[in-house]
């Protein structure tokens, strides 16, 4: 018997996984009151912050409500919409785009409140 010569390459660490930019469909859709949006920013959990802006549109392309504006590191996120807008106030019935931008990454999609 000889003796092992070899080295070792290393170990996954799941802790380091690169991770895709990705936004969610909002669940659950339609919805009342509430509804929760999840998305991913993409990059090595060790890479810096990016800059992250996710904000609700009305139809006519007019801000409802920012959810995220700041840096946010790599990883899957989760937030709620309690359907109202910035001041507070409960906004109508309707469809409303949800639009995630991420460092260069950018995407947006459609939910329906129902009261």
């Amino acid at each position: 018997v000889e003796p092992f010569t070899g080295g070792f390459t290393g170990v996954a660490d799941d802790k380091n996984t690169v991770t895709q930019f990705e936004l969610l469909q909002n669940y659950p859709n339609p919805f009342n009151p509430s509804t929760a949006i999840q998305y991913t920013i993409g990059g090595w959990t060790n890479d810096p912050p990016v800059s992250v802006r996710l904000v609700i549109y009305n139809i006519l392309g007019q801000e409802v409500k920012t959810l995220v504006a700041g840096t946010q590191q790599p990883g899957t996120y989760h937030i709620t919409w309690d359907g109202t807008d910035n001041s507070g106030k409960r906004v109508p019935s309707g469809i409303y785009i949800y639009r995630l931008i991420a460092g260069s990454y950018a995407s947006a999609k459609t939910m329906v409140l129902v009261k």
